[in-house]
Parts: structure tokens; C-alpha cells; sequence
């Protein structure tokens, strides 16, 4: 029978020529945590590799995709033998390591420089254990792509970028599968759906980002190949996933059978995913060049759905963003130690980094695990924060016993541009009136001061602007006084409640119509009058159900935007809280920060894409301007906002039951800042406002020494205000100093880098450290010229 049907059937009936074809890679989709926590993925990815290994050696056409070096990691520890067995699989071309990035991480949330650590890390797996450099960004289950990617993967060295996840769109159906995604800055990536696992609704929407190899399988992953002109080939990931397992006999005898061509099919291949993208790239282009049009998408590619993971866990989301600066902190400080003499521990921040970057994956930072996966989070958080403290309370008593100066206070300035600010002494706030240099530091003999600002029960004001209250505790009025413009346009910083039933998965979603029942407490609250050092507070306290709320207005001499403090002990269900500010601004559009750069989206909703996008991530501030004068919210943790004409929405939290029923409760801190300014962001200090709010300075006392070096010290500072340093670090080939910046306003700019002169030459690298051309250094000076958003890494040596 099976000789009849090779001539028969096979041989006669079947062909592969002039067929469209379905390439087949073996995967296993394994989420680092999620309905379990890492001690149990560590099982599931050592059961899941056996597996494969052990089919392998049956059906020699069988290949076989894995991404996240986390979890290699976790097999190599863990089964060192099925571990070899891998990297002998690899070594013969049938298993590729590939995805470029540590974990598949949210990329919603993420700072830049997380991203290009992910990025740093997952490559550097991959090239030392394989030998291979990755160049695919492969992320089928993240809730949304921020628009600086492209330049961030294309300056990491990744060509192409894959994912299928856009495909649970709630509103819109994405227009093509295969396409040109460009950046906010330009850049361009080839970019590809995986027409195998697009989304087919099913009561529960459910998923486990492979697909099967049946017959009908195979037919409608062709058939869901929505650029046909295009390409020939379509992509379809197999296997069971989730949580692993990967594909199965049954999968691969069917595979065998249809790879024959038969009648009425798609011819199914295997081939690994580079391969598949680069062929399809090029049909792409050819194609297009006949056809006299190239699909392209510009901007963010925004998932409509999943949009409650911008609040969902708000303490874990803080203390992700006080890591991201943190460690940017510890490393600039160790650098300074380093240059003057000092030590600078690069294992003990790639293991920090790691730690992070882990809890970066998609569905921990989100907020869409179970209990038990941020009951270790909160461990790492609060043993990583500690080495952190350790690390700069170290190096300020190493500079220090270093310095030549009569004593006082040493203030460490972490970020990229000279400021004053406030510092913490003893527990006390005192303003600087001195500038600190840009990542730098400078000993002060602070000041006694005489606080001209004023702080009542009912009302707050300095020369930059006054806050009237009412008895609820929110603001009547927000006047900038420096530009005579009322900013509020009703009653501002009200606690907004709604209820919070989302139709499917709890903690990823908030339903489009949630604001159909808001709630805004309108009892008095208790007011107090609070004096800190240099600043002064007006404190509203009120209960609301079986949650506590207190609101504090800070306000100081120098303060040119209004904090606003909040503290919540909240012990509520299913309800979402936001703060509501109604502006007095007109504006189609408002600006977002996203990494490295900001991008403007509707604040209308004229279309169905401006419609779906009701609930949106922003990383440090929103701004709503309209021709010379603007109003910007600014914040310390959150993510999540709406807008809609002039009214800003800040999400706070929420209160979903699963997978987690103890989400979100329990007690919050978290500071809202709004900043009116005349002009453009650019003029109205926007950006450096809001690093300025996330960054605070270092203090410490220190007593008169007879050492080498100045009072005063700079790692590295810019011109101008429109390009800013992200990121200073030692080379990971510990062969000089790392300056990571970025142009922040959209324009072109020209700057100059000042690093010192005990520096001999300087080189434009990519973000993975290689050098791309030699750099002109005079006198520690390197003058650079920056694009719309671009960013650049210089290492100096």
C-alpha cells in the first residue's frame, strides 16, 4: 500500500512546482512566567528540549526554532546533557537559536536602554554559545511595538522583525502581513505576521502562538496570506505552546505527507525563520518594484486590545522604572570612581541588569501573572534597590575620601544636563542654589533659606504659578503666573473611580466603554499644612469605600511644575482610579514620551483607529499644546493614559481578580506632576522636567580632606538643550567609556560632547559596541550632529 501510493498517488498526483508554499518551523512558545513562576518554566523548558532532541533523530527533515536565551539558560543549568544535544542539533543546522532579545520583554514599558540590554545580552548568548548572530526580532505575544524600534534593532545589528499578536486587533484589521515598519526617527525594518498563528475568534479568544500541520492547518495559513502580489510563501510556527511541549509525532508524520504537494495544497516546507525572511524580503521588494508600490506602516504598531497591562501591578511597574534609573545611576558613578582611581564591579551590574531584564518579560511586567511570580519579583526589587544604595552610598565615600575641598555637602548629579534641585539631608529637602554638573558632582555649603512660597488650606503659590483647592481637596485653578494663563478649563486632579468588568482577561483589559460609569468622591477632605526643609505641602486626606487617599501639593522657590504626591492604601474590586485634568489648551493632537523620542497621537476619534486607541502608553509625560503654549502631566511610575480633547487622564490602578485575585492591593506612592510652559516642549523644559522628577540628586556630608581631586567634576555634558545623555557606562570589552544619547525634540541638532581630556580617541559605534567610524577629539571635545530622534553611541578611550 505504501509503495502504491508513492507511485500512485505521490508520484503522479502530487507536485511541488508553481506551488505557493507554507514554511513549517517547529516551536514551542514558552512564557518565562506567567500561570507559574521561573522554578517551574525550568521544568517545562527541559521536558520540552528532550522532546525535540528526541524526535529529531526519527524525522530528519524536523526543524526547530527557540527563542530567549533565559531559557537556554535554564536548560543548560538544569540538564546539561539534553543542553549538548542542543547545541550539536544546532552545529548540524536542524535548531535555531534565534529572537535577539534575553526574554521576549514587554515593549510598552521598557525604557530604551532596557531594550538595547535585552538586545546586548541575547545577542551575546547566542554568539558565545552558538556562534551565531541574532538578527530577528521575533516576538509573537507582546501587546504592542513601540515606534523606536526600528532604530533600536537596526542599530543592534537585527534586520528583520516578526510577530503575530497584532492579529487580536479588537477594532481594526491590520492591512498588510508583510510590510516596511518605519520609526519615529526613519528608520525602516522588513517586517512580517506569521500567518500561521493570526488569531480566529473563538469564545475565549485563546491561543498558544503555534499552530498544528493538519491538512486544513496548512490551507488556511496560504489562505490568511494577505499580500499574495507580494509573496509566495507564507510562515506557520507549529508545535503546542504557552507553556511548552513544542511539536508532536502526529505533527511531523503530517508534514511528511504534505511537503509531497498535494492536490489543491500549499507545498509545506521546513525552513528555519532567518532563511524564511530573508526570501520573503526579497520577493517583497522585487515585487514591489513591479507592482510600483511598497506597503509600509509608520509609527507605533498599536494593539487594540490588552490595554489595562499599562496599570495592571503598579508596584511592580514603580519599581521597574526606579531600577531602570538606578542602575544607570550606579554605573555613571562607578564610572567616575573608575576614571579617578576606583573600581567599577561589570559582573555585578550585568547580574543586576539580568534580574531586571527577566522581570521585564511580557507578561510580568504587565501585571498579567499569578501571585506567586511577584512575590519574587518583590524580592529581587528590594535586594536589587539595597545593592543599588550600597553601590552609590559607596562610591560618594570613595570620591570623597579623594577630594580637596573644606567639607560640606557632595552632591551627585546622575543625569546628562547641569540643574539645581532638591536634595535630602538627614530626612530634610533642601533646594540647591547652586548648579551640579551634568553627571557629575560638586561640594556645596547649602544655604539657610527664607521660603518665599506659600502653602494654605486653600491655596498654594510661588513666582511660577498658584493652585487654588476646594474642600474636596482638588484644584479650582492652576495659574502661571510667568505667562498669565489660567491652564485648567474645569476642576483639575479629580480621583475618577469607574467600574472594571472587562469582558475577557481580567488583568490585561479595560472594556471601551468603562467611562459609562465614573464616580468622582465629593466629600470634604481633611487638609493639613505640611513644612519639609525648603519645601511646603497642602495634604488632603479622604477615605473612599475600603480604601484611604491622600494628595500633597509640594511647591518651592524653584519649583516650576506643581507635584502632586499620592498616596493610596486601596482595597477595592474591579475598579480603575485615574486623575482627571481638564485643560484649558485646544489641540487635535497631544505628544507622548516613548523611548528615546515622543510621538503625537489623536485626541479625537474621527476614525476607528483613533477610536480604539482610548487608553494608551506614555512613558515620563503627555503634553497637550497649542501654538506657543502648552501644558504637560508628567509621572514617576505610570504608564497608562487617555486623552481626549483637552482632558488628560492619568491611569492609576486597577483592581483585576485573575490570574491574580490580590492585584493592585494594598498601599501605592506615586507623583503626578503638571508643568505649564509657553512655546514647544523643547522651551518649556519638558523632558528635562521629567527626568529631573524620576532622577533625583544624591546628597551626602562630608568633612574637609586634603586629596586630588576638584570640588567640582563632569563625566560627559552636551550643548544646547535638544540633544540629552541617556546613558554613560564602561565598554563591555572594558576598552574605554560608553556616552549613549539621543536627539528629544524631533529636529535636526549640532552639539558637542565635552569628555575631558584624559581621553585619546574617540569612535561612533552601534548599540552592541561596534565601532562604526573614528571620531575627531580636541581637548576632550567631540562635535556631533544629530537627525530627528537619532540616537548615538560614542565610546571614548
Amino acid at each position: 500500500a505504501i509503495a502504491y501510493m508513492e507511485t500512485e498517488f505521490y508520484g503522479k498526483l502530487c507536485s511541488t512546482e508553481g506551488k505557493p508554499r507554507v514554511n513549517c518551523l517547529g516551536h514551542t512558545h514558552i512564557d518565562v512566567e506567567w500561570c507559574w513562576d521561573r522554578f517551574v518554566t525550568m521544568e517545562k523548558i527541559q521536558r520540552s528540549a528532550a522532546t525535540v532532541v528526541d524526535l529529531m533523530r526519527s524525522y530528519p527533515h524536523y526543524k526547530f526554532m527557540l527563542s530567549q536565551p533565559e531559557l537556554y539558560i535554564y536548560l543548560k543549568n538544569g540538564s546539561p546533557e539534553t543542553y549538548e544535544a542542543v547545541k550539536q542539533l544546532a552545529a548540524e543546522g536542524r535548531w535555531e537559536p534565534e529572537g535577539a532579545l534575553l526574554v521576549e520583554c514587554d515593549c510598552n514599558l521598557v525604557s530604551g536602554e532596557s531594550l538595547v540590554r535585552q538586545i546586548t545580552m541575547g545577542k551575546r548568548f547566542f554568539r558565545e554559545e552558538f556562534g551565531k548572530d541574532s538578527r530577528v526580532l521575533f516576538l509573537p505575544d507582546v501587546f504592542g511595538y513601540s515606534a523606536a524600534l526600528p532604530q533600536i534593532l537596526k542599530k543592534s545589528g537585527v534586520d528583520y522583525f516578526m510577530t503575530s499578536k497584532i492579529s487580536w486587533n479588537d477594532t481594526n484589521t491590520m492591512p498588510h502581513d508583510n510590510f516596511i515598519w518605519q520609526g519615529i526617527d526613519g528608520t525602516e525594518i522588513f517586517s512580517s505576521f506569521i500567518q500561521g498563528q493570526k488569531y480566529t475568534p473563538t469564545p475565549d479568544r485563546r491561543t498558544t502562538y503555534v499552530g498544528n500541520n493538519d491538512s486544513n492547518f496548512i490551507y488556511g495559513t496560504w489562505n490568511r496570506q494577505s499580500d499574495k502580489e507580494y509573496v509566495s510563501i507564507a510562515m506557520n510556527t507549529y508545535g503546542f505552546g504557552d507553556g511548552g511541549g513544542g511539536p508532536t509525532k502526529d505533527m511531523l508524520e503530517k508534514l511528511t505527507r504534505l511537503q509531497k504537494g498535494l492536490p489543491g495544497f500549499p507545498v509545506a516546507v521546513s525552513t528555519f525563520l532567518y532563511d524564511y525572511l530573508v526570501e520573503t524580503e526579497a520577493e517583497f521588494l522585487a515585487n514591489a518594484k513591479k507592482i510600483g508600490k511598497t506597503p509600509k506602516w509608520v509609527g507605533e504598531l498599536y494593539l487594540e486590545f490588552h490595554r489595562g497591562t499599562y496599570t495592571t501591578m503598579a508596584d511592580n511597574k514603580r519599581d521597574n522604572r526606579r531600577m531602570e534609573f538606578e542602575l544607570e545611576k550606579c554605573e555613571s558613578i562607578a564610572m567616575i570612581d573608575l576614571i579617578e582611581g576606583g573600581t567599577y564591579d561589570a559582573e555585578a551590574f550585568a547580574e543586576a541588569w539580568h534580574k531586571v531584564l527577566h522581570n521585564q518579560f511580557h507578561d510580568i511586567l504587565p501585571g498579567s501573572s499569578i501571585k506567586k511570580v511577584y512575590e519574587n519579583t518583590k524580592k529581587d526589587y528590594a535586594e536589587l534597590l539595597q545593592e543599588a544604595k550600597s553601590v552609590v552610598d559607596g562610591k560618594l565615600a570613595a570620591i570623597s575620601e579623594r577630594l580637596d575641598t573644606e567639607g560640606g555637602v557632595l552632591v551627585y548629579n546622575p543625569l546628562g544636563f547641569a540643574r539645581r534641585g532638591a536634595i535630602k539631608i538627614d530626612g530634610v529637602t533642601y533646594v540647591t542654589d547652586e548648579e551640579i554638573p551634568a553627571l557629575g558632582y560638586k561640594v556645596i555649603k547649602p544655604k539657610k533659606h527664607s521660603v518665599k512660597a506659600v502653602a494654605t488650606e486653600k491655596y498654594i503659590e510661588n513666582d511660577f504659578f498658584r493652585a487654588e483647592f476646594n474642600a474636596q481637596g482638588y484644584m479650582t485653578s492652576f495659574f502661571d503666573k510667568k505667562n498669565g494663563r489660567e491652564v485648567l478649563a474645569n476642576v483639575g486632579c479629580k480621583t475618577c473611580f469607574y467600574e472594571d468588568y472587562p469582558a475577557v482577561f481580567d488583568a490585561w483589559e479595560i472594556d471601551k466603554d468603562y467611562f459609562t460609569k465614573p464616580y468622582v468622591p465629593t466629600d470634604d477632605a481633611a487638609c493639613e499644612i505640611i513644612a519639609d526643609g525648603d519645601r511646603l505641602g497642602v495634604k488632603f486626606s479622604r477615605p473612599y469605600m475600603n480604601s484611604k487617599i491622600e494628595q500633597t501639593y509640594w511647591v518651592s522657590d524653584i519649583a516650576k511644575r506643581l507635584d502632586i504626591e499620592t498616596y493610596v492604601d486601596w482595597h477595592e474590586n474591579h475598579q480603575l482610579m485615574k486623575l482627571i485634568f481638564p485643560l484649558d489648551v485646544h489641540a487635535t493632537t497631544a505628544l507622548f514620551e516613548t523611548q528615546y523620542g515622543h510621538l503625537s497621537r489623536p485626541t479625537h476619534k474621527n476614525t476607528s483607529w483613533d477610536e480604539a486607541k482610548f487608553e494608551v502608553c506614555a512613558h515620563k509625560w503627555i503634553d497637550v499644546s497649542e501654538h506657543g503654549y502648552g501644558v504637560a502631566i508628567l509621572n514617576d511610575s505610570k504608564y497608562g493614559h487617555s486623552v481626549e480633547g483637552s482632558t488628560v487622564a492619568v491611569t492609576c490602578l486597577r483592581a483585576p481578580k485573575h490570574p491574580n485575585p490580590e492585584a493592585d492591593m494594598g498601599e501605592h506612592r506615586f507623583t503626578i506632576s503638571l508643568l505649564a510652559h509657553a512655546g514647544d516642549i523643547g522651551e518649556g523644559d519638558v523632558i528635562r522636567e521629567s527626568y529631573d522628577l524620576n532622577q533625583p540628586l544624591v546628597a551626602s556630608v562630608i568633612e574637609a580632606k586634603n586629596g586630588s581631586l576638584p570640588e567640582a567634576y563632569s563625566l560627559a555634558s552636551l550643548t544646547g538643550n535638544q540633544v540629552l545623555i541617556e546613558c554613560v557606562k564602561r565598554a563591555e570589552d572594558k576598552s574605554g567609556m560608553v556616552i549613549r544619547m539621543y536627539e528629544t525634540l524631533g529636529g535636526r541638532a549640532a552639539t558637542t560632547l565635552t569628555v575631558g581630556s584624559n581621553w585619546k580617541s574617540a569612535v561612533n559605534a552601534t548599540l552592541m559596541e561596534e565601532d562604526i567610524c573614528e571620531l575627531d577629539l580636541v581637548d576632550g571635545r567631540i562635535d556631533l550632529n544629530f537627525a530627528p530622534f537619532e540616537i548615538k553611541t560614542v565610546i571614548v578611550r
